[in-house]
């Protein structure tokens, strides 16, 4: 996934020259598959990171075949796009799973706050799959809406 090695490349021209004692990540949406596929190359890169609404997946309405047949198909009709980046979705695809696969490797303590569901994004039922992985150090807060 060429973002996250356009991530690597930011923390090291950046963060890497030792001016700061503490770093730290904020990341929403696919910026939270992006990082934590970073954390599992450079696993010492920040002391703690917050993900929100990490995009771990797309909940599939359909098999998978079935999705990457109806995107190949679409890619080659750009008015069926509607404004919708299908690589896009196909990355976010890829990345969920890879961030399974990887979930092992990741020391870096993660913020995870809930405060919504996005219907198309699938984090919440990533983190109840890797949450048991004995290495990840998650933290959940649920915010109640009022």
């Amino acid at each position: 996934m060429h973002y996250v090695d356009d991530m690597e490349t930011l923390y090291l021209k950046e963060s890497v020259n030792g001016h700061y004692q503490q770093r730290y990540a904020l990341a929403h949406s696919m910026g939270g598959a992006i990082l934590t596929l970073f954390l599992a190359r450079q696993p010492q890169a920040f002391h703690a990171v917050t993900l929100v609404a990490p995009m771990f997946g797309i909940a599939l309405l359909m098999p998978a075949f079935l999705a990457n047949r109806i995107l190949d198909w679409a890619e080659k009709r750009p008015a069926m796009r509607n404004g919708y980046s299908l690589h896009w979705v196909r990355e976010g695809i890829h990345a969920g799973r890879n961030i399974l696969s990887l979930a092992n490797t990741i020391t870096t303590p993660i913020l995870l706050p809930c405060c919504c569901r996005q219907a198309t994004i699938a984090w919440w039922i990533t983190v109840r799959r890797i949450s048991s992985a004995p290495r990840w150090r998650w933290r959940a807060i649920t915010a109640m809406r009022g």
